[in-house]
Order: C-alpha cells, then structure tokens, then sequence
C-alpha cells in the first residue's frame, strides 16, 4: 500500500510545519506531528512526499483557452491571465491542471521567488517534494456546496465549481452571502428589479432573500471553538440556503486536508523549471552479478559469431574448389585461376543479369557441390553438356557403363539434400550416352 507524507508549510520559520502519514485512500496511518521540517525529514523515506503551501499565497483561478497542446497552453498563461493579476506576469509561476468538465482549465499562479524559497526551505531539510499544492486544493469540491475550512484566522473557501476564495473572520459573512446570492441566482433577480421604476415596485416584486432558483448547500469544517465563534453567521445562513453541516475537526485542519489531496490532487506548482528531476539509484553490488552474466553471455555470443564465420568461410572455400574442380573436368580448355564460377556462368549461357543471378544462387552452389563430390567417385564419367533452370540441372554424360552412371547418381544423392534421376542411357560403341538431372527442388526424391 503506497504512503503519502503530507507535510503542511507554515508562512513562515517561526511557525512549526505540521505533518501527517496517509494510506493511499487518504485514511491516517499516524497523528499529526509539529516541528521543523528537520523533524518531517525523518519520516520522508520510502513515501511519496506532498506539501501544502499557504492557500493565500496562490491564486487558483480558471482560464478558457482553447488549445490542447500542453506547451502552448503554458505559454497563453500569462496573457489569459494578465488582467487578473496586480503584479508583472514576467515574476509569476504559472501551474495548470487537466481541463475541468465546464472546459475551463484550472490554475495556479504564485510569486516564482515564493516557489523558490518554499523548495530552499525544503532542501535544506533533506526533503524533495514530489508534488506541491496549494492548501486550498486539498478542500473538498462538492456539487452545489460551498464548503468552508477555518483553521483559525486561516479561513478557505471553494465554492461548486472549484473556485477557492481567501476570507479572514471580519469577512467571512459578506463572502459567503455574495457566494450564496451567486450560486442560487437571486443576484440576477435582485438586478433585474433594480432596472424597474422603484417607485412601481411593490413588496411581491422584491426577491425572497429565503427563495432560491438553485440548490444552495454549505459544508463547514472548523473546530468547536471556531463554530462557537461564528455560531451567529450559521444561524443567519440557514435561512437562506438548502442545508448548512458543520464537521467537527477533533485534530485540526490537516487530517482534512491530507485525506482530500492524497486521492483527488489538484494543481501542482512543480512544472516547469520546478518539476521534480529523479535520480535512478544504483547498487553497484546488487548489478555485479546480472552484469558479469550479461558479459558472458556477450562473449559467447562473440565466440559462436566467429565459429559462423569461419564456417561460412570454409564451406565458401569448399565450394569454389568444387567450381574449379568442375569447370576443369568439363571444359578442358578453361583457366582455371582467374573467377571459376564466372567462366562457368558464361559457359552455361547466364550472360544476362537474370540469369547469372540464378546461376550463382544457393540451388545451383549445392547442385554444383553435390556434382563435384559425385564425379570424384566416378573419374571415368566425363561431362559432355551442362544446363540449370529452375532448380534443376540436365547433363549429358559419357560413362564407360550404366553401373558407373548409377554410382554417380547415388554418390550426388547420398546426403539426401538432392534428388538425381537417370533419364536416359543408350550405347555409343563401347561408351554409354546417358542423361541426367539432378534437382534442388524435389530433395529427398533419388530416382
């Protein structure tokens, strides 16, 4: 089961971080710990490491751009985004995630000095992040829900389409009115009736502040004493919206906040020049073995390569001596010492490409090889004519009788690699005129 350590990021040194370990479902696998990022670092081997970064430092927005490509949608940032923005677009990070169901693509946009000093601060603990997230990513997006976090004065609020906004306890109650207003549709009404004559407008013309054309609900999380605190505010909202739960939160905020970013990630600001570079490690000694026997393997591989080729060699050797052998026994007046095998192309006909290609391919080498080994065996046969097509060769033999002609037959076939076939034998004064074909084709078939 993969853990996560989420470590919470104070504004400051002077504040402690906050740390927590959860499974892969976001349950807790231990209580939350405060102390310095030293102390988080102790507990950051072997699990993937998640930190939260004050939520009023990053701007999570959405922007409509059009374009699919991930860099070129990086490089609209800046412009899409720069009415928005109160500082130089050139001293921003611009982080985005994958595109929401409305189209929209969400975004996170923070001071790249900030980025830099809450990774320097990190790195000077020994730890390197694999992710970084604002805290308000990690509150829960709930449909027509606006939820609420007060850890504190720290107060975050994201509303049902993923739009966070920052509050402070003076403006938590205009904040969460004008949200409610927003998500139920009664500040169109309200502005509708501001265009009419007020002196025309009667008490049935004015909206319910209690009606709403949409469903409106409020989740809050706080501890005991931040409801007790704002007890009033819940009093006053639940007149106006559809439902309003409060979830108590016994250990604080980051339990909360750990369960939530563990399964569903928002925005992370690692992108770019921030983006996690890994490093494989190496045990040398858990590779020494796998290597030496890849290195053996490769010199077997070197070995047996070279027994080929000298095989190939020799067997290349062997047949230009049988083409030479052969080419001086049936043509007496050919030289043997300049290309046997050229000779025996331009003597058997193959002149043009076509059929010099045929006449040197593997069938006519072994036709040739076997007909070499088989006339040492019967010296009295000479060759009178020699022809190839087709994987088969026909020659025209002169033997002293039918028997040596048959012994020259069995001596080509004795491998089995080829078939030989005495097609004819009839007698010339004391010599036999036979004819015989030897095929590449029909293997195995001697006649």
């Amino acid at each position: 089961m993969a853990e996560t350590l989420v470590i919470r990021l104070p504004e400051d040194d002077e504040r402690s971080a906050e740390c927590l370990v959860v499974d892969s479902g976001g349950a807790p696998l231990s209580g939350v710990t405060s102390g310095s990022l030293e102390d988080a670092a102790a507990l950051c081997d072997g699990r993937r490491i998640v930190g939260l970064v004050p939520a009023n430092q990053v701007l999570r927005t959405q922007a409509d751009i059009p374009l699919k490509n991930k860099a070129k949608i990086q490089q609209a940032l800046p412009f899409a985004l720069e009415e928005q923005l109160a500082a130089d677009v050139d001293g921003q990070h611009f982080a985005f995630g994958a595109r929401a169901a409305n189209g929209k693509i969400p975004v996170a946009v923070v001071a790249t000095e900030t980025v830099a000093e809450w990774l320097a601060r990190l790195g000077a603990a020994g730890i390197k992040p694999d992710a970084l997230f604002a805290e308000s990513d990690a509150l829960t997006q709930v449909p027509s829900t606006i939820t609420v976090l007060i850890d504190g004065d720290d107060i975050m609020i994201r509303d049902a389409d993923g739009v966070t906004t920052i509050a402070d306890p003076d403006s938590l109650q205009p904040v969460l009115e004008l949200l409610v207003d927003d998500a139920a549709g009664a500040a169109d009404d309200i502005a509708a009736v501001d265009a009419e004559d007020p002196a025309e407008a009667d008490d049935e013309s004015l909206p319910d502040p209690g009606a709403t054309t949409n469903p409106v609900n409020i989740l809050v999380y706080c501890g005991d004493s931040d409801y007790e605190r704002y007890a009033i505010i819940w009093d006053m909202l639940r007149l106006r919206v559809d439902s309003l739960d409060v979830k108590i939160l016994p250990d604080g905020a980051l339990p909360r906040l750990a369960s939530q970013i563990a399964t569903e990630s928002g925005v992370n600001l690692l992108q770019g020049p921030y983006a996690p570079k890994r490093e494989m490690p190496v045990d040398i000694e858990q590779w020494r073995f796998p290597a030496l026997l890849l290195g053996g393997l490769l010199v077997l591989l070197l070995i047996r390569s070279g027994i080929d080729l000298w095989q190939l060699s020799a067997e290349e050797d062997a047949l230009d001596s049988a083409a030479t052998e052969l080419l001086t026994t049936t043509f007496t007046d050919a030289n043997p010492a300049t290309d046997p095998w050229g000779q025996l192309r331009s003597r058997l006909g193959a002149t043009t490409p076509e059929a010099a290609a045929v006449a040197a391919g593997t069938g006519f080498a072994d036709a040739l090889a076997a007909l070499s080994t088989g006339m040492a065996n019967a010296p009295a046969i000479r060759i009178d004519a020699l022809g190839y097509r087709d994987g088969k060769m026909d020659l025209q033999l002169i033997a002293p009788s039918v028997a040596e002609l048959d012994k020259l037959r069995q001596a080509i076939v004795v491998d089995g690699s080829l078939s030989a076939e005495i097609q004819s034998a009839n007698p010339d004064g004391d010599t036999i005129k036979g004819r015989m074909r030897i095929s590449v084709s029909e293997a195995g078939d001697t006649g």
